[in-house]
């Protein structure tokens, strides 16, 4: 099982530059952990200190609500990691 994770720009210093890593998982917190275990300094890009999403994340375009990291994955599913932007 192969999930896309679509990394962006900003962060792709931590993954060599690479724009999709492809990762294993059940559920789209083990994908975010799998990033995590190849690229550990992504850590702290992809989560706060109390372990939730640091980021936005979709999964197949859709939004994925807070608490609901266990939501499962299948084959060729893509998860888009985008950044939170506060400002204006």
């Amino acid at each position: 099982m192969s999930i896309k994770i679509e990394i962006p720009y900003h962060l792709r210093q931590y993954t060599n530059d690479r724009e999709i890593v492809e990762v294993k998982g059940k559920t789209i917190k083990e994908c975010l952990d799998e990033v995590v275990r190849r690229y550990p300094a992504m850590k702290d890009e992809l989560f706060d200190t109390t372990g939730e999403p640091g980021v936005i994340l979709l999964h197949q375009g859709e939004p994925v609500a807070d608490g609901t990291l266990q939501g499962k994955v299948k084959d060729g599913d893509v998860i888009g990691v985008y950044p939170i932007i506060i400002g204006g």
